[in-house]
């Protein structure tokens, strides 16, 4: 009977040896990402700009994407200001997973001019603009530009 070198092993079991390796390495990485796998179709509808209800209510009514966002356009109030004060009370949803997102909504409310304009006053008022948080915020007549960084980064 003829004994069995560790090459004559190595040679029948590699192919084994490695795909295991394979599959050990494959689950290492899901179970470190999963909470990104699994946060996926929210990146979808930030990137899209329309939440999943409110697509479905536009697919009930037979309404389409585009005819959503004229609509969520006309609707939007824009901030009226006076002598560098809110003239009038107005409501703002800040929303998205990223801080250029939550700017923009400002932005879009008429709040701020631009990202830069934003960061200048958080700078001048010693606040960390990429600390803003996520929520309906309402802002009342007469507050400033820096009343209004700090109340959406305070929150």
């Amino acid at each position: 009977m003829r004994r069995r070198s560790f090459r004559d092993f190595y040679y029948d079991h590699s192919d084994i040896v490695l795909a295991v390796i394979i599959l050990f390495i494959a689950a290492i990485v899901i179970m470190w990402r999963i909470n990104i796998i699994v946060d996926y179709p929210n990146t979808l509808q930030d990137i899209s700009g329309v939440s999943q209800t409110s697509q479905e209510q536009n697919d009930a009514d037979g309404a389409t994407a585009a005819e959503s966002k004229e609509q969520k356009d006309s609707n939007t109030v824009i901030a009226a200001w006076t002598d560098d004060k809110l003239a009038e009370d107005i409501k703002v949803k800040v929303e998205g997973r990223k801080t250029a997102n939550r700017i923009a909504c400002l932005v879009d409310a008429g709040l701020f001019t631009s990202k830069e304009d934003f960061s200048n006053i958080c700078t001048a008022a010693d606040l960390n603009f990429s600390d803003i948080k996520k929520g309906t915020y309402k802002f009342k007549a007469g507050m400033t530009k820096e009343d209004i960084a700090k109340k959406v980064i305070e929150k």
